[in-house]
Parts: C-alpha cells; sequence; structure tokens
C-alpha cells in the first residue's frame, strides 16, 4: 500500500489507502478442529484419487469426483512385530458442480482395497465402480506366508445419495 502525502493547514498528512469493497487485506484463522475423526484422517490417511485412474468410455467418471482415503491401523498379523495390518477407508464423493453436493461414506476396516476399477455407467450423478477387498494388506502376505488370502470381488454403485455394495460373483 503506497501512502500518500497531503499538506493540510500547514501541516503534512500521511494518508494510508482504504481497501475497497472485495479488497480487505489476507488473513489466516486459527480455528482448531475438534472432530477427531477428521483429524486423524486429515494427518495419516492416504489419498487415492480414483479419477486419475484410466476409465472405459461412457464410465460415471466425468459424472463425480471420487476419492477414497485408507487410513492405517497397526495390528499382530506379523509375529513378534507391529505393522499395518488393515486400513480403515472413507470414500469422498463430490458432484462437479458451482455449489456440489458432496459427502463422505465410511466403508469400514478390512484388509486392502486392491484394484479400483471404473465400469460403464451412462446415469447423470452416478458412477459404478468395481474393486477387490483382501483380508490384510500385500504386504503382510509377504512378511508372514502363514496368513491365508481371502479377496472378495465388490461392485459400488455411487451417488451422493446413496452408496450401495454388492458382492460380485467370481
Amino acid at each position: 500500500m503506497a501512502l500518500r502525502f497531503f499538506t493540510l493547514a500547514g501541516v503534512i498528512v500521511a494518508v494510508l489507502p482504504r481497501p475497497s469493497q472485495g479488497q480487505t487485506p489476507p488473513q489466516l484463522g486459527s480455528t482448531r478442529i475438534e472432530d477427531d475423526r477428521l483429524v486423524e484422517i486429515l494427518n495419516n490417511a492416504t489419498v487415492h484419487e480414483l479419477n486419475a485412474l484410466p476409465a472405459p468410455r461412457g464410465s460415471g467418471k466425468g459424472q463425480l469426483l471420487l476419492r477414497l482415503y485408507a487410513l492405517p491401523r497397526s495390528g499382530s498379523c506379523v509375529p513378534q512385530s507391529h505393522q499395518v495390518c488393515s486400513y480403515h477407508y472413507y470414500l469422498a464423493v463430490s458432484e462437479y458442480d458451482e455449489m456440489p453436493r458432496q459427502t463422505v461414506y465410511d466403508l469400514g476396516e478390512v484388509g486392502e482395497i486392491v484394484d479400483p476399477r471404473w465400469l460403464p455407467d451412462d446415469r447423470l450423478g452416478a458412477a459404478w465402480l468395481q474393486l477387490s477387498v483382501s483380508n490384510y494388506p500385500a504386504h503382510a502376505f509377504r512378511s508372514n506366508p502363514g496368513l491365508v488370502r481371502k479377496v472378495i470381488a465388490l461392485k459400488l454403485d455411487v451417488t451422493v445419495d446413496t452408496l450401495v455394495i454388492s458382492r460380485v460373483a467370481r
């Protein structure tokens, strides 16, 4: 901001220009977030940008913005070790709009979600995803060959208002 100097009754007066409306100086806030789950997700989760995955033509990829948050959970899946044995997953869903409707779904705790894929879907504001869910993360099986791998395939029907999860026959 540049000072402007004027002479008023023989006295030099310095005048700071007032910011016009909409040009107020930037300010940062210091409000502490008190939601423990949100704090843990933002500090510890890994974010998987599902919209960065390739998608077939006609998928719902252009309809919704989807992010999968994986929050690590330690356990005893590897003897004499303290490793991540599962992840608690959250699916963030947002419309593309000036004032998008948004939500987050708590998917629960599983070993690991792998191989998410977009499926063809021509509905507005909706998307189909297919993914596999394992009972332990891949690194746990490498570290403990005695673990028995169990994997299921799931199909997710996603909108901002609903999430329907169904099992896919193998």
